[in-house]
């Protein structure tokens, strides 16, 4: 059962590595701005990241760029 139980905490690890670099790149990308003013590429990046918990870690990091 050892090795059953590393696996789950290397997926569990994998995944919250995942949600922290769409979190991190989300927020980075907020800053990027066209020659208009606008900041359309955190917008881009929270739409392609989808439902469920990537989306919500893309949308929260857009929320902290922008703060």
């Amino acid at each position: 059962m050892a090795h059953g139980q590393l696996t789950l905490e290397r997926e569990r690890a994998g995944r919250l590595v995942n949600l922290g670099i769409r979190f991190f790149l989300s927020a980075a990308l907020t800053a990027g701005q066209t020659a208009g003013g606008a900041a359309p590429f955190a917008l881009g990046w929270v739409s392609a990241a989808g439902p469920g918990a990537e989306g919500l870690a893309a949308l929260a990091g857009a929320f902290a760029g922008a703060a």
